[in-house]
């Protein structure tokens, strides 16, 4: 139980959502929560990865899962914080029309 209540909530897009990165990263794959929106960023995709950027009136559609301390531990390794990415919150709208604060790995600028 103590292990959960340390638990965080985090929007995943991308690269993070397919089950075999996720079996690579964690050694299973996560148990989404709820699908979410997060106003004001954008989804840029290239040929290696795909990062978010704020961009006033876009949307980005994710997913919600639940990450332990070693689970958020080893995604912001993978995700390369600081250099690439970092990890900041954000206040997504969920599929139940409630807001979230959450984490995300977002970047603020183009690489």
């Amino acid at each position: 139980m103590y292990g959960y209540m340390l638990s965080q909530k985090v929007f995943l897009y991308g690269s993070l959502l397919k089950p075999k990165n996720q079996a690579s990263l964690f050694g299973e794959q996560l148990h989404e929560l709820f699908k979410a929106k997060l106003n004001g960023w954008v989804l840029i995709e290239d040929k290696d990865n795909s990062f978010i950027l704020p961009s006033e009136g876009k949307v980005v559609e994710g997913i919600i899962f639940q990450l332990n301390p070693e689970q958020l531990e080893k995604t912001d390794h993978w995700m390369n914080v600081p250099e690439n990415y970092r990890r900041e919150r954000v206040t997504i709208r969920g599929s139940d029309g409630n807001f979230y604060n959450v984490w995300a790995y977002t970047r603020r600028k183009p690489a």
